[in-house]
């Protein structure tokens, strides 16, 4: 899946935003979304909304959009996301479509549940799908879903095991592939150690 943050990090920005308890609505003009040069020739844009307004829902949309002297594209991104809260189980979707400098355009969404089952054991679910062409011809580059199911345990206060297993079914642009992973994350006062 592509994940890509709708906020900005770059100098020469402007942003303003409203918020009250239920809505959160946000724009911004900066020096480039996914690049800066310092300049005004490349200038990148945002909106975005959100909405807390039903216990336990989030629902968010935004948009970025970068001017660009190269490339055959201005890249893009629309994305819209949701979370719900039911006791302990939360669960998400989300959708996002981009266009990017190399004239790709893309489309992925996924679907995520997590639920921790005491203080010291949770499980995540996820899948997600994403379909790539090229803006200029329609072929399809990459067609491809992934299924995650991983586990957090919480070994001590300091110390999480993360054991995840992974599925990339791939028909175009990839080949298929099957990941067991185990992640130990050691936490002290003042920093992080990941295995």
């Amino acid at each position: 899946a592509i994940a890509l943050p709708l906020h900005a990090t770059v100098r020469g920005s402007s942003h303003t935003a409203y918020s009250t308890e239920t809505f959160t609505l946000g724009a911004g003009v900066f020096d480039g979304i996914w690049a800066s040069n310092d300049d005004a020739d490349e200038l990148g844009y945002e909106v975005m909304g959100k909405f807390t307004g039903v216990e336990g829902l989030t629902i968010f949309a935004g948009y970025a959009a970068q001017e660009s002297t190269i490339g055959t594209d201005s890249p893009e991104l629309f994305n819209l996301w949701a979370s719900y809260k039911v006791g302990d189980l939360l669960l998400a979707a989300e959708w996002a479509e981009t266009e990017d400098l190399a004239g790709t355009d893309s489309e992925t969404w996924s679907l995520m549940a997590n639920y921790p089952v005491n203080d010291w054991l949770a499980f995540t679910g996820r899948y997600s799908a994403i379909e790539s062409e090229a803006s200029a011809t329609g072929a399809e580059t990459l067609d491809a879903e992934e299924f995650t199911l991983a586990a957090l345990l919480t070994v001590h206060k300091n110390l999480l095991v993360i054991v995840e297993y992974r599925t990339n079914n791939v028909d175009v642009g990839g080949s298929d592939s099957d990941v067991l992973a185990v992640e130990a994350s050691a936490m002290a006062e003042k920093f992080l150690l990941a295995v």
